[in-house]
This record gives structure tokens, sequence and C-alpha cells, in this order.
């Protein structure tokens, strides 16, 4: 596998004009390397399915954290997701779980200055159904060794656009710095 980051945001859905998880992406990512990728997932749980596993399969990222917006006051580490009936015809297991370098997530939105908890229920929506994708890509080198979901709140005055980017950035810019020049993973989050 490459040292490919990947991170992915949503479109806006429903009465969200705008999502928070995409915008702050484009915001943050122009200060990133070419070694992080994003893609914007249509809010549909079978083009969202596709759209992600096409870009698994074309970039073999070895990390990829997927983001989504959710109603709540501060950031959500998702670290289990559940099959969605919508993909009931797409081989993996019922529940899968994450895996990532939590503590080093925590401390990234803590330096950041937001508010965050940990989380097991990913909200049966297209969010967790594209965690649970992620979780359950197999194939020839394409199951990235890295994959979490975080659920950023709003746009709101409490969390202006920048603050979400910021946040993001520094979760990014943390886990790049856990690669070492060859693209390997340092000892302390193995």
């Amino acid at each position: 596998m490459s040292a490919t980051f990947l991170v992915t945001g949503f479109e806006p859905f429903g009465e969200h004009r705008t999502n928070s998880s995409w915008d702050a992406l484009q915001l943050a990512s122009p200060a990133w390397p070419q070694a992080v990728a994003i893609r914007r997932l249509p809010v549909d749980y079978r083009a969202a399915h596709l759209e992600l596993r096409r870009a698994i399969e074309e970039l073999q990222p070895r990390a990829v954290l997927c983001t989504g917006l959710a109603r709540g006051d501060g950031f959500r580490i998702e670290r289990r997701a559940r099959r969605p009936a919508a993909l009931a015809d797409v081989p993996g297991v019922a529940e899968s779980w994450g895996r990532w370098p939590w503590d080093e997530l925590r401390h990234a939105l803590a330096d950041a200055g937001v508010r965050s908890v940990d989380s097991e229920d990913a909200g049966q929506y297209v969010c967790e159904s594209t965690y649970w994708s992620l979780l359950n890509c197999a194939g020839a080198g394409t199951t990235p060794e890295f994959a979490a979901f975080l659920h950023v709140p709003p746009e709101s005055e409490r969390y202006p656009l920048d603050l979400i980017a910021r946040s993001v950035g520094l979760v990014i810019t943390r886990a790049l710095a856990s690669f070492n020049p060859e693209g390997e993973l340092s000892e302390e989050i193995r």
C-alpha cells in the first residue's frame, strides 16, 4: 500500500444547505501534502458506497478518515459501524470496529480546543453505512490499515467553519506525522 491518506466528506443534504464535513476539508486541504486526497461523497447509501470503494481502489490508501455532519455539541469519534439494510448484498460482517490510534485522535481534537466524545452509534444513516463499507472493503491490496469515521458539528457560532477545518486538519497532520519517510507507521501507534 502507498502512504496515501484519503479523507472524505459529504455533500449537503436535507435541510442543510452546506455540509461542514466537506466544507472543512476544502478549507483545510490546500495546506496538506499531495499524499492526502479528499473526496466528496453523495448522501445516498449505494452511491456513497460505490464512490468510496472506487477511491480506495484507485488510491490504495494506507489510512482513510471519513467525516460526516451530525447535530450535537462537538465531534463524535465513531468506533463501530453496523451493516446497513441498503447494503445487505455486499459481503461483510454485521458489525465492524474502526482501526485507528484513538488516543492520538482524541488528543488532536483536544489540542484544537474542541469537545469530542467516543461513540458506538454512528446513526444508521449514510454516515454509518459508509463507515461500514470502509471497514468491510477487502480485496487485493485495498484494505486500509487505518480506518475511522469522525462526525463533525454543523457550522455555528460556537463551531465556525475555520475551527472545524483546523480541528480536522490537526487530526490529519498528526496522523501523517505517524508515517516515517518510507511510508511505514511509527512504532508508537502500532
